[in-house]
C-alpha cells in the first residue's frame, strides 16, 4: 500500500500565504502550464572572450560562472516550474514530499565555483562586446575583464527583472581583480535570491 501524499500544507500557521500560492491553483486543477523563464545569459554567448581575459576572470574568482555561459546553460523549464510550485516565500524553502529543502551556501560554491570565505560583498541594491585585439596592453584586457564580470553579475549572479541592467555598485569591488578574488561572492549571490 502506497503512502498517501498530502500536497497542501497540513498546518497553515507557518505558511500564511497558502491561499495566494500558485500551488492552490495547481492542486485545484486550474493550472497546468510551464512558467516563462527569463534567460539573461543569451547575450553573453556573443562576447568574444580572449584567453588573456580569462586569466583575469579566473584571478577575480568568476571562472565558474563563466563556464555556465560557455557551456550553453540549458534551462529545464519543467523542473523550474515544479520547484517554483513548491517554493515557500514564508520560510524560503522548497516543500517537497520528503521534507523541506533550501539552497545553501555550499550549493552556491559548488554550482557556481564562487568563493564563500573572505571579505563580505556589500552594496545596495548587455549587450554585445567585441574583444580587444590580440596585441592589446594588459590594462585593456583588465578593463574588458571588468566589463565581462559585470555582465556575468547582471545576467547570472544578481539578475533583476529588467534583464539588461547591471548594478554598478559592484564596480568598486572589481577595481583590483586580485582582491576581487578574495571576496565572499557566494554569500552575496545566495542573499540576492531572496
Amino acid at each position: 500500500m502506497e503512502p498517501t501524499v498530502h500536497p497542501s500544507p497540513r498546518d497553515t500557521s507557518v505558511l500564511t500565504l497558502q491561499a495566494e500560492h500558485r500551488s492552490e491553483d495547481v492542486w485545484g486543477g486550474g493550472m497546468d502550464r510551464l512558467l516563462t523563464c527569463r534567460e539573461h545569459v543569451l547575450g553573453l554567448g556573443e562576447w568574444v572572450i580572449h584567453d588573456r581575459v580569462l586569466e583575469f576572470v579566473r584571478l577575480a574568482g568568476f571562472y565558474g560562472v563563466h563556464r555556465l555561459v560557455g557551456g550553453g546553460l540549458a534551462l529545464d523549464r519543467s523542473l523550474i516550474t515544479a520547484l517554483f510550485e513548491r517554493w515557500r516565500q514564508e520560510t524560503h524553502t522548497f516543500h517537497l514530499a520528503v521534507g523541506e529543502a533550501t539552497i545553501t551556501l555550499q550549493d552556491v560554491a559548488v554550482l557556481l565555483g564562487l568563493r564563500v570565505h573572505g571579505a563580505p560583498v556589500t552594496g545596495d541594491g548587455t549587450g554585445v562586446c567585441q574583444g580587444p585585439p590580440d596585441d592589446a596592453a594588459d590594462i585593456v584586457y583588465e578593463r574588458f575583464s571588468r566589463a565581462y564580470i559585470l555582465a556575468l553579475m547582471g545576467s547570472i549572479l544578481f539578475a533583476d527583472k529588467s534583464g539588461d541592467a547591471v548594478q554598478l555598485v559592484y564596480l568598486p569591488l572589481i577595481r583590483d581583480l586580485r582582491r576581487a578574488g578574495t571576496y565572499n561572492w557566494g554569500s552575496a549571490t545566495l542573499i540576492s535570491l531572496k
